[in-house]
């Protein structure tokens, strides 16, 4: 049986997170760094994969459920590099990879969309599984939005090596405040549309900033606040925050500016400075020997 290898995108956070709608809503900020599933049907109808992957082996559950295929097997093996509870979308990236992995193996294709309300049956999710960037309803996972194709830029994650659990944190989460937040994330909103109609570095690090501030009504963070003074010092754009985590990003217009910054956030930033770029897209397509077919979403019959 020939394996599927399937690789997807981390996050530093996302651009924008708030409210819009009645929903809660997030823009995420995919990363150029990326984890990798690699499965393998398995003969007997056993299933493996690493230990601790809950979440993933959920996934995998569901996607056999939903093409009646509830014994099929498989072998998964998961290279995941990202840091588990600081907002690299290590979660979703695992549930993300082995849906689409298990879906390929058994010779189907789940849309977008479906991969997100399957995400989001598991715990709320960024939008890595959607193509450029998109607006999603992170919690419920009824609806996205695209807002264009992603834009690659210079990026350096101050990571301060904290974890959070994502899913007490968004049980506990305040959706009172975040209702609050819907002009604000309009306005982010407003100004992503633009910097990705421009390719422009500085409105889409507006709009990340505009967000990164407001949401400080709902989660205070001292590096947020830190990481504007240093992006406004070293005429860099953002910052970019993962809401739900503790990593915070600077965006830059060149690698040039970028990495002659390090230096200068290591002498004042006592956590890890990471060098990277914003990817245009979330996941990449399953790679294997099978001809695939689209599973129908049953919203669009």
């Amino acid at each position: 049986m020939l394996p599927v290898t399937v690789r997807v995108a981390g996050t530093c956070g996302e651009w924008v997170q708030g409210w819009l709608d009645g929903e809660a809503v997030l823009v995420s900020c995919p990363i150029d760094q990326r984890i990798e599933v690699r499965l393998t049907r398995s003969a007997d109808g056993s299933v493996c994969l690493p230990a601790g992957c809950t979440k993933a082996a959920c996934a995998l559950e569901r996607v056999r459920a939903l093409l009646g295929q509830a014994h099929a097997g498989a072998r998964v093996d998961i290279l995941n590099p990202l840091p588990r509870g600081r907002g690299y979308a290590s979660s979703t990236a695992d549930i993300v990879g082995v849906s689409v992995a298990m879906a390929a193996a058994l010779g189907a294709e789940l849309s977008p969309e479906q991969l997100g309300r399957l995400a989001c049956e598991i715990e709320p999710s960024d939008g890595i599984m959607f193509p450029g960037w998109s607006l999603f309803a992170y919690r419920s996972g009824k609806w996205h939005q695209p807002l264009g194709e992603g834009v690659c830029l210079p990026l350096v994650i101050l990571d301060p090596g904290e974890s959070v659990d994502t899913v007490i944190f968004n049980r506990k989460l305040d959706l009172q405040r975040v209702r609050a937040l819907e002009p604000q994330t309009r306005e982010s909103l407003a100004l992503m549309v633009e910097g990705l109609r421009c390719r422009s570095a500085e409105c889409i690090g507006a709009a990340a900033r505009l967000s990164a501030s407001a949401y400080q009504q709902v989660a205070a963070s001292r590096l947020v606040e830190q990481a504007m003074g240093w992006a406004q010092a070293l005429h860099a754009y953002g910052p970019v925050r993962a809401h739900s985590g503790s990593i915070v990003g600077i965006v830059f217009d060149t690698d040039f500016a970028a990495l002659d910054a390090i230096t200068w956030l290591r002498r004042r930033f006592a956590g890890e400075v990471v060098f990277t770029h914003t990817a245009c897209e979330g996941v990449g397509r399953a790679q294997n020997g099978i001809t695939q077919r689209r599973v129908p979403d049953e919203r669009s019959q």
